[in-house]
């Protein structure tokens, strides 16, 4: 299973532990942060996505 972190600039500011999360998935794709025309190919495998910015519609699922 594929996790996608699409703003982490914006969540973490040096006090979150991912340990727990990252393993919980097999595997992760972790950007600092995406641009709109990007979140599309970014999430389109992806089975968990998060998300604290970035704006996920109906033309990006």
């Amino acid at each position: 299973m594929l996790g996608v972190i699409l703003d982490l600039e914006s969540l973490d500011h040096q006090d979150l532990d991912l340990t727990h999360l990252r393993v919980a998935l097999d595997d992760w794709n972790i950007f600092a942060s995406t641009n709109p025309d990007d979140t599309a190919s970014r999430i389109e495998n992806a089975s968990i996505v998060v998300t604290n910015k970035v704006i996920i519609g109906k033309t990006e699922l």
